[in-house]
């Protein structure tokens, strides 16, 4: 039995239910795990022991206590020679173009070769931000699907790590993803409001729903090219929930291209083997001085592969 002590803070300006929360943080656990500690007291808010599973967190907010789980987790990752693609480093802060394939973080079920035993192997586990109080994240501000690539900024020091999360809060930290989707769209451009929670039915999926237990979810979307079987827009995040592009899309009827957990056989492809996502763009300011700042990163070859099969010219991407 691994004991998973925590000390989180949370940061985001909608309250969300505790165990809605710690199932976020920690999707290795099922939600009833979470609930039978809360009920056991062993969760704690603000130094209180958590009222009910349903207890509503607050900007500001720190979640303390433990967690048990049967599934051990890596208490220290290790430090691994894994290639990066560092975008921009300076003292406070890095941006890391992702590639498709690699994890954010460690879990139980993946315990090595994660982007983040990437940082560790590339700077000094001191040079990394450890305001997210968990070994097992240090200086991550914001996360990518396994199997979607592009950019994420990686916090160095605790000031930096605070400024960007407000920054990510506020929706002040911009970020623009190019999706290709099934399908042919009447449409030019759009707003998606749809609120979003996990599948009762598939603990690996989201699902659009009016749960409790929901978050609100936002995605603005543009046509760039209608091409034969899918469209390539770019979509930008007004919130950032677990899979919400790829859900948002799916539940609309116009899963991404390659996407094997919310489509189907009709959007597989013979030129990209995962979820055609791509965080293609970060615009934020820099956590000290406060410079306007835009990161961009052109697509893989997969997605270029896929898009000039289509006939679409990738020249400015």
């Amino acid at each position: 039995m691994k004991r998973i002590e925590l000390d989180l803070l949370y940061r985001e300006t909608e309250p969300i239910r505790l165990d809605s929360y710690l199932t976020e943080i920690y999707p290795e656990l099922s939600r009833s795990q979470i609930r039978l500690e809360i009920e056991k007291q062993s969760v704690t808010v603000n130094d209180q022991p958590a009222k009910k599973a349903g207890q509503a967190l607050r900007t500001g907010d720190r979640v303390g206590g433990f967690l048990t789980s049967d599934s051990p987790l890596p208490s220290n990752p290790e430090a691994e020679d894994i290639a990066l693609e560092i975008v921009h480093d300076d003292p406070v802060f890095a941006v890391i173009d992702k590639p498709a394939g690699l994890s954010v973080h460690p879990s139980s079920s993946e315990p090595r070769g994660t982007l983040v035993n990437a940082l560790l192997g590339h700077y000094k586990s001191s040079e990394l931000s450890d305001l997210n109080a968990d070994p097992l994240r240090p200086g991550i501000v914001h996360r990518l699907d396994k199997d979607t690539s592009g950019l994420l900024v990686i916090a160095k020091t605790s000031e930096a790590h605070r400024n960007l999360s407000e920054q990510l809060a506020k929706r002040d930290l911009k970020r623009v993803y190019l999706a290709c989707v099934y399908g042919r769209l009447k449409e030019v451009g759009g707003r998606i409001e749809a609120a979003l929670a996990r599948n009762p039915k598939d603990r690996l999926k989201m699902a659009v729903s009016s749960s409790p237990q929901a978050r609100q979810a936002i995605t603005y979307w543009q046509l760039l090219a209608q091409l034969d079987k899918f469209a390539l827009l770019r979509v930008e995040l007004d919130t950032g929930r677990t899979h919400q592009i790829r859900v948002h899309f799916a539940s609309l009827g116009r899963p991404l291209i390659g996407d094997k957990l919310y489509g189907n056989k009709a959007t597989m492809s013979r030129y990209i083997a995962r979820q055609a996502l791509h965080a293609y763009q970060l615009r934020f300011q820099h956590p000290l001085t406060g410079e306007p700042l835009r990161f961009q990163a052109r697509p893989p070859a997969d997605i270029l592969k896929l898009l000039s099969e289509a006939g679409y010219d990738c020249t400015d991407l």
